[in-house]
């Protein structure tokens, strides 16, 4: 039956049907599909070779056939916590929109959401620490007892109304702000632009420009230096990454130092025209925030392996020399880039260790092979399948009406003490 579907479609009904039986079952169908005879957690996450890059690895501990499904079944308002460093910050996002749109009332419009400044089970953003004790805090079950009981006094009490939709921490201006949705409503789009000579702006480039380019290799990736990893190696959350944006193998474009503070509030994606040598590649973009003094502080990045750039499809491989269009998953964050600062994005392929290293074979053993990537911004070049010339980082909220938490509530003060 299976070989009669369409790749997809087959990979589909297999997941609807690994999720609808028991876990004996399950492991012996994980056994036959990998030819193993013990099976460990390694095992299970390695079954999106089986189930598709569509089903994410973390879903294959529980598995549903609809992840909707989940959702309807709640009785109770949920408290989401996590943090702009959190390594799962993507998934508590999406899992908040599909409550908020699939969980029944009361449950969806009581449920509630609060994004500190943390890193998982770590402190994550670390400038201006001084006079800010909840950059210190790690706002996980035992630290936030207070707020726990809080919650669940209030959930009883049917007062969930009391309390923000969501609450946020903008980093920069070290302040909690409070907004009736995620993101806020009161977000604008903005776009800025990849320009020339490593310039970043508001402002289209006018052609025609050179494309940039730079050499990929996977025996020298480009390293990992902190952001939203779980690590006792590597530090977490916000880092200094001036110095692996002078590597010859990261692409670098930077505003001119702001006029007035700018706040970005909301998700964040890079729109990429690209090409490569190889038949597969890795393309990998991050947002910092330069202060005067030089340092770049990371505040969010992305990945993309280019052979999985269909999200609802097969994988693909490259033609390599081809432009393509690429979209990077950038997740979110909230920060104030302060007058005198400047916005800057980098492009790189690799992001090593938090990311296996592509050794540019489209998934084949072998030596890795170094690749040239290309990155177009001319308006003038013709672009395939798409009518937008020139690449944009796309995010949300510059400029926002800000409401600051009141720090008399007792709300604000639990978030930013510092004790258990």
């Amino acid at each position: 039956m299976l070989r009669s579907l369409p790749p997809t479609d087959a990979k589909q009904w297999l997941w609807d049907y690994y999720s609808g039986i028991d876990g004996a079952q399950r492991a012996r169908l994980i056994k036959e599909a990998l030819g193993c005879n013990a099976i460990t957690v390694v095992d299970v996450e390695t079954l999106t070779e089986v189930f598709g890059h569509q089903i994410a690895h973390d879903a294959h501990l529980l598995p549903s056939r609809r992840r909707a499904e989940v959702l309807r079944s709640l009785h109770a308002p949920a408290l989401m916590i996590t943090g702009w460093y959190d390594w799962y910050l993507d998934d508590a996002l999406a899992t908040w929109e599909l409550l908020r749109r699939e969980a029944p009332e009361p449950v969806s419009s009581r449920s509630r959401l609060i994004i500190a400044p943390s890193a998982h089970l770590m402190p994550g953003y670390h400038e201006g620490r001084e006079g800010h004790p909840e950059l210190e805090r790690v706002y996980r079950t035992q630290h936030i007892v207070d707020l726990l009981l809080r919650w669940y006094a209030t959930v009883r009490e049917g007062t969930c109304n009391s309390w923000p939709v969501v609450t946020y921490y903008l980093m920069g201006a070290n302040e909690w702000c409070l907004a009736s949705a995620w993101p806020p409503p009161e977000a604008r789009k903005l776009q800025y632009y990849l320009g020339e000579s490593g310039t970043l702006s508001t402002k289209p480039p006018r052609g025609p420009l050179e494309p940039d380019d730079y050499i990929y290799d996977a025996r020298d990736p480009t390293p990992t230096v902190g952001g939203s990893i779980i690590s006792f190696v590597y530090p977490t959350g916000a880092v200094d990454v001036s110095a692996v944006q002078r590597r010859s193998d990261v692409l670098t474009y930077t505003t001119p130092p702001l006029q007035q503070d700018v706040d970005v509030v909301g998700p964040v994606r890079m729109i990429l025209y690209a090409s490569s040598s190889a038949v597969d590649t890795d393309f990998a973009a991050r947002l910092s925030d330069v202060f005067p003094d030089g340092r770049a502080i990371q505040l969010q990045n992305g990945l993309l392996r280019a052979r999985y750039r269909n999200l609802d499809g097969e994988p693909e491989l490259l033609e390599p020399g081809r432009i393509y269009r690429f979209e990077i998953d950038m997740w979110a964050t909230a920060n104030r880039f302060k007058a005198g600062h400047r916005i800057r994005v980098d492009i790189a392929s690799a992001d090593f260790p938090r990311f296996d290293r592509n050794s540019n074979r489209g998934g084949q053993r072998g030596d890795p092979i170094p690749a040239r990537q290309r990155i177009y911004h001319d308006p003038e070049q013709p672009l395939p399948s798409t009518a937008i010339g020139p690449w944009r980082l796309l995010h949300d909220g510059v400029g926002l009406t800000r409401c600051q938490m009141d720090g008399s509530s007792t709300l604000a003060r639990t978030l930013c003490s510092n004790e258990p």
